[in-house]
């Protein structure tokens, strides 16, 4: 499967150039017609650009527990699977695009986001709504976005960054613009040694243990293309990735029974875009095609069991947008092919697929109101239709100097089930219903445009709802476990961001807190009884201020998550405590003859304080770091 991949890769890149964030990108993604909040996330829930350069050297699970825009569950350090979370959700719920294209596993359901380098993306955004992606998946919680994007400069560039784990990354990225090309290659390679102490929690008064046999090393590459055509506009883009992990044992596990895994994963999509027409000259149409391309193979080996799962999945899409005065009108067809391929059992399963996006957005009493809907039903070859969709109003006003948009919407969105739940031979159930949320929203957002250069942002979202058919692995009689429509789950959530950016001295200063109260419940099968959903914590904070002033650049960061149930018993014993995490990061930039050299040193999780995402999976204390990057132009 490795050299498929790499052969994939040969054939599907034919530019071999890079790029870097020193310098401005056009977006992989181009933007809609028009860019209302209606249609994309905002910049409270957007990753700051500055941060994602910060984190260049990690993968995008590790950055995304910095921004602190969602949970994301890491089975051990750096290098280990990892998945995000929303309000309790399950990890299949929330879909992962990267440049427009679905990275969720069609045999897991969720993303592995260990294996997305942050080196690879420049712009990352979680929204309720996925009017941008060109495939139009709908998460039952949310949609992350991903994008790359190229340079519109020349520019090499070449980084490395060390840390007290003993883990080192490599990165190189070189760019390119050539009268209407535009084009880029990044490569990078990481080892982690991952070497650090940890006191066993599940032992009374255990002593420190030194952290063995959790070593990974990833490496890949990406390639991004861009041809500006004077009708169309023709995007590129190719990655490969490939992961070789030992997996450490439980905390209390018996011996040191590890594991080792083994993933590789080709992601690439094709697709053009029209230029804007005008039709009876009241209104616009703009119209876009193209193609994705994903294969994946992972190899599993313990000493009680081992599998290998291949998978490809093809989709084709044609998308239509009509721009009037007050209205936007936009359909999307989609066709999809995916193979699935169980080396252990010889076992294949193949499904087709299609689906039909439409969506719908009207400006109200010239432009006071508007309203927002859409509509998805969706077929797969193995399942019945499914339909998602969602109807929403919108209230945009503006008092002086404060400009807000009040939004209340209600949705239902439907899931089918993944091929393992489907399919596994040793537990799959194709019985299984499709999982179905429904949803009730709330959001108020401010911007305050204030005296001497300041700006502040808040916002408050409120959300209710629930998911019914939830699947659940339980074990049987037969001493089997089996996949099951075995839950019913309700949630309530609320949160509120502020963001202020001013003049502080001769620099700038970005302070940025968010916190988010959950309540998560669920009721099985048979069961009478409602608990907390495990790993959710019913209180998250988070708080950041950046400082920078003539090439220095100082963030700090904290985050705070309550104690978390790890059984439906919902037991104390069990459950995992509280706890704190601050950073500190300072960069210094120098500038000469249009080069550029970056020096960055950064203290994770200062306070030494002995946590965990998952529990049994040990997680490293205080953390130094070191990198230094060059920018050549």
């Amino acid at each position: 499967m490795n050299k498929k991949i790499c052969a994939a890769f040969l054939l599907l890149s034919p530019m071999l150039v890079f790029s870097q964030d020193s310098v401005p990108h056009v977006q992989i993604m181009p933007l809609e017609i028009i860019s209302e909040r209606s249609l994309k996330a905002d910049d409270l829930h957007s990753i700051d650009s500055t941060l994602l350069l910060r984190s260049s050297s990690c993968d995008i699970a590790t950055t995304l527990q910095r921004s602190g825009i969602g949970m994301v569950n890491t089975y051990g350090a750096p290098g280990s699977i990892a998945s995000f979370r929303l309000g309790g959700m399950s990890s299949n719920y929330v879909t992962v695009e990267l440049n427009g294209a679905v990275l969720n596993s069609p045999t897991l359901g969720m993303a592995d986001l260990s294996l997305i380098p942050s080196f690879f993306i420049q712009s990352a955004s979680l929204g309720e709504r996925n009017f941008s992606g060109f495939q139009r998946n709908v998460g039952l919680a949310a949609t992350l976005r991903l994008e790359s994007s190229v340079a519109t400069k020349n520019e090499i560039s070449v980084e490395s960054t060390v840390n007290s784990l003993q883990n080192i990354f490599y990165g190189m990225a070189v760019s390119r613009k050539r009268d209407r090309w535009k084009w880029s290659i990044r490569a990078f390679q990481s080892r982690n040694e991952n070497r650090f102490s940890y006191r066993d929690i599940q032992q009374w008064e255990a002593p420190l243990v030194t952290q063995t046999n959790n070593n990974n090393m990833t490496q890949g590459v990406q390639s991004n293309l861009v041809f500006e055509g004077k009708k169309r506009t023709h995007y590129f883009n190719t990655m490969a990735v490939s992961r070789y992990a030992l997996l450490p044992s439980v905390m209390g596990g018996v011996g040191n029974w590890n594991a080792n895994q083994h993933d590789d994963l080709f992601q690439s999509t094709f697709y053009c875009e029209g230029k804007r027409k005008s039709v009876f000259s009241f209104m616009q149409f703009q119209s876009k095609q193209g193609v994705s391309l994903t294969l994946s193979n992972q190899e599993y080996s313990s000493y009680v069991a081992s599998s290998q799962i291949q998978t490809s999945l093809v989709n084709a899409f044609v998308n239509g947008s009509l721009q009037m005065r007050r209205a936007l009108i936009q359909v999307n067809p989609t066709a999809s092919f995916t193979n699935l391929q169980y080396a252990d059992w010889s076992q294949q399963v193949q499904w087709n697929g299609g689906s039909l996006w439409a969506s719908y957005i009207q400006d109200i009493a010239k432009g006071k109101l508007r309203m927002v809907s859409w509509v998805k039903p969706e077929w797969r070859s193995d399942r019945k239709p499914i339909i998602s969709g969602e109807v929403g109003v919108e209230l945009p006003y503006k008092i002086k100097n404060v400009s807000s948009q009040l939004s209340l919407s209600g949705s239902v969105k439907s899931r089918m089930p993944s091929a393992n739940d489907l399919y596994w031979i040793q537990g799959g159930n194709p019985e299984l219903l499709s999982e179905q949320a429904k949803w009730i929203q709330f959001k108020w957002h401010n911007e305050i445009t204030l005296q001497m250069e300041r700006a502040l942002q808040f916002q408050v979202n409120a959300k209710t709802g629930n998911v019914s058919n939830w699947i659940q692995w339980v074990p049987m009689p037969e001493n089997i476990w089996m996949a099951s429509n075995y839950k019913s789950v309700s949630m309530n959530q609320i949160e509120g961001v502020v963001s202020m950016k001013s003049k502080f001295f001769r620099g700038v200063i970005n302070v940025t807190a968010r916190a988010e109260l959950t309540h998560t419940t669920a009721v099985n099968s048979g069961s009478p009884d409602a608990f907390d959903i495990i790993y959710t914590p019913r209180l998250r904070q988070s708080s950041s201020l950046q400082y920078t002033q003539e090439g220095w650049s100082v963030l700090l960061s904290n985050a705070f998550i309550s104690s978390r149930f790890t059984d439906e018993g919902n037991t104390s014993f069990y459950a995992l405590p509280s706890f704190n995490l601050l950073n500190a990061s300072l960069n210094k930039d120098w500038q000469f003859n249009k080069n550029q050299i970056v020096l960055q040193f950064e203290i994770q999780n200062i306070t030494n304080t002995q946590y965990q995402w998952i529990r049994g999976y040990a997680l490293p204390g205080r953390v130094y770091s070191i990198g230094i990057k060059f920018f050549i132009h």
